[in-house]
């Protein structure tokens, strides 16, 4: 099942209500220490992937928004919004194509952002793509903590 942010909460204390053991595995939903305090202790043993957040930008995205649910999201959007702005601020934007970004974005090896350490790929099975780095989480004593 797939459960939104607002949800995962409902689910925990649901299954603490019915004394239901819940381990779970998901996406980067319950990657929000506000969210997993917010559930019960059943929480706990919860794993997930998660978008590794290498600096600061975690605190100061819940300083800004008050919040931290779907903060590897935006890392990766401010990572991007970095790179485009890097390649791309003396562009004239009606002179820019599709292509011209694929071929100056193709040029990027090993780009340092919020995110850690990524690329621009492109193979023959998966296409073109950021290859940035995933990491496995878990929650124990409601913290989240990192396992890779």
């Amino acid at each position: 099942m797939f459960l939104l942010p607002s949800q995962l909460t409902t689910f925990y204390r649901q299954a603490n209500t019915f004394d239901l053991p819940a381990n779970v595995f998901g996406s980067d939903i319950p990657n929000s220490q506000i969210l997993i305090d917010s559930c019960t202790d059943n929480a706990n043993g919860l794993f997930f992937t998660s978008i590794g957040l290498l600096t600061d930008f975690r605190p100061k995205y819940i300083e800004n928004f008050k919040q931290d649910e779907f903060v590897g999201t935006a890392a990766q959007a401010y990572d991007f919004a970095t790179l485009v702005g890097n390649n791309f601020n003396k562009t004239n934007p009606n002179k820019l194509t599709g292509k011209k970004i694929i071929d100056k974005l193709k040029t990027n090896i090993n780009i340092q952002g919020v995110t850690g350490s990524y690329s621009f790929t492109n193979s023959n099975s998966n296409g073109m793509a950021f290859d940035m780095p995933i990491g496995l989480r878990t929650v124990k004593e409601k913290k989240i903590i990192d396992m890779y």
